[in-house]
């Protein structure tokens, strides 16, 4: 808790966070457990709420990647997740891209014409692999084309 500051609604971590994006505010908090390195919303789960996590996800009510306050935190398969991050339009592409849901029509319509992965991905703030995991209904899954 010396790494946490409290503030109105979230207890923000103050120390190292994951080094996968250029914002700060995009980071999650980790540290060291053992030769591990561990979340440290993961970590505020298992000691306030001492619940196991197994093979899901700790995920943010705040939405804030920093926040370990466990009163913020809760449980989700990797679907439920996808769900809600779509449900709260924060679904990210490739570069910071964002898809909202007539732009995945679209894709869905353009995969449904055959196009190719990497010319639609092209015309949309995402990667290939973005339009490939929406063509497998990895994500996105909620949206349907009329027919």
């Amino acid at each position: 808790m010396k790494k946490v500051q409290k503030t109105q609604n979230c207890w923000e971590w103050m120390a190292s966070r994951v080094t996968n994006s250029k914002k700060l505010e995009d980071r999650y908090g980790q540290f060291w457990v053992k030769k591990n390195m561990v979340r440290s919303h993961r970590v505020s789960w298992i000691i306030f709420k001492s619940d196991p996590i197994g093979d899901k996800f700790v995920c943010h009510t705040c939405d804030n990647r920093n926040c370990v306050n466990p009163d913020h935190l809760f449980l989700a398969t990797h679907q439920e997740n996808m769900d809600d991050m779509a449900k709260k339009n924060r679904r990210r592409g490739g570069e910071g891209g964002k898809l909202n849901v007539e732009q995945v029509l679209k894709i869905k319509k353009m995969l449904s014409e055959g196009n190719s992965l990497i010319n639609i991905a092209k015309m949309f703030p995402v990667t290939h692999q973005n339009i490939h995991a929406i063509a497998q209904g990895k994500i996105w899954k909620h949206i349907k084309l009329k027919d």
